[in-house]
């Protein structure tokens, strides 16, 4: 029984040493835990040593344990002290230090890596362009995943390697997304240089002219009147050809025209394509022909035409406007002026009248049946069929008493 007494005493004896040693442990003394900056860029893909950046003061500063958490491992994990740069972003890391809970945070900025350029391509070293036409050219930057793509492009003569500004802009052109546009005849060489590093790449190009294929004109048939114009237009195929100039010419025939001797004139055109109708006797279906200087031509064909300017109007030995007694049909006739009128067609009318019609010979005839009982007059007109609006008028006194069968 003593032995156990003795045994419990010892063990009392031992835990009250034991707290008394613990009660006795110095405390660590850490006054403050802070980062020597509020924030830090890194480097997408690096590492930091957290260390670098940490200030812990106390007399037991040596003595600190701070672990490190991260506000978003996407942007960057920790390991210890050691944080790694996994995706572009911000977030904070928060230190903390074990024996005294002080804590301190910094904002970790993590840039994208920088990838060197190390090269440039053109799709084409050497191209024909004919004047007028384009050419897109795409450069391919190495490696794929540079960080700076950025390409300038510039226009030079092959002979001596002059910039883009002692280039004439007439030859060639070539825009900041690489569309090179030939202006004239000549060669050029055109170069996509990087902004990374200035590498370069080349591509050769001859302009050659563009050769009018077709010709059109238009209109393609029309008329002329005389001492009247009709402006004419020439349009070259393909729309980039390089000299769109042409000839203009008249042709007759001797299946339209009645003479092929240098005069008449029948019509005249000027080398802007605009027709005159001088002369319209015995010819028509004329051709007005333009060429190409590259050799196309096209043609349209026209007539001159000469408009009436005057009608006369007579009735056999019967002057128009007497008094006419006796229930006969009167035939009027028309002279039309001038003899070459190309439409010599009239059209005769009467006012509207219960005694007399016309029809289109010029015959007046009396209204079987009508009773005369006065004096009647009627106005009959006649008019030109072409443009020219000609018409004239006249007026008959009728004298006569009863029927006209």
């Amino acid at each position: 029984m003593l032995k156990q007494i003795t045994s419990l005493l010892g063990l009392v004896l031992a835990i009250g040493f034991l707290v008394q040693c613990t009660d006795d442990e110095p405390e660590i003394k850490i006054t403050s835990l802070t980062f020597d900056t509020a924030s830090v860029e890194v480097t997408e893909g690096t590492t930091v040593d957290l260390n670098d950046y940490l200030i812990v003061e106390g007399e037991d500063a040596n003595q600190a344990i701070v672990t490190f958490t991260t506000s978003n491992d996407e942007v960057f994990t920790v390991s210890g002290v050691v944080l790694s740069a996994v995706g572009v972003g911000t977030a904070q890391i928060v230190a903390t230090e074990a024996n005294t809970d002080l804590t301190a945070n910094i904002d970790v900025t993590v840039i994208p890596k920088v990838v060197a350029v190390t090269g440039i391509s053109l799709d084409k070293t050497e191209a024909e362009l004919k004047v007028g036409e384009e050419l897109q050219l795409t450069a391919t930057i190495a490696p794929e995943d540079a960080t700076e793509k950025g390409v300038i492009w510039i226009v030079s003569f092959p002979s001596d390697g002059s910039t883009s500004e002692d280039v004439p802009t007439d030859i060639a052109t070539v825009s900041e997304a690489g569309l090179v546009t030939a202006k004239a005849l000549g060669d050029v060489v055109v170069t996509a240089k990087t902004l990374d590093g200035e590498f370069t790449a080349n591509i050769s190009i001859s302009i050659t002219n563009q050769l009018v294929t077709s010709l059109t004109i238009t209109p393609g048939s029309f008329s002329v009147n005389v001492g009247e114009t009709q402006q004419l237009e020439a349009t070259a195929e393909p729309a980039n050809a390089t000299n769109k100039e042409v000839t203009w010419s008249i042709e007759k025939s001797s299946s339209n025209c009645r003479s092929l001797a240098s005069e008449p004139v029948y019509a005249t055109i000027d080398q802007n394509g605009l027709v005159t109708g001088v002369e319209n006797q015995g010819c028509y279906e004329l051709t007005v022909v333009a060429t190409s200087v590259d050799g196309p031509s096209a043609s349209a064909t026209f007539d001159v035409i000469q408009l009436v300017t005057s009608l006369s109007v007579f009735d056999g030995d019967t002057e128009v406007g007497d008094a006419i007694e006796n229930c006969d049909d009167i035939q009027f006739s028309v002279v039309v002026s001038p003899p070459n009128a190309s439409d010599q067609s009239v059209t005769w009318s009467i006012e509207e009248n219960d005694a007399f019609e016309v029809d289109q010979t010029g015959l007046v005839s009396h209204k079987e049946g009508y009773i005369f009982t006065d004096d009647v007059s009627v106005t009959v007109t006649v008019t030109a069929n072409d443009e020219s609006g000609i018409s004239t008028a006249f007026q008959n006194n009728f004298t006569l008493y009863g029927e006209c069968h």
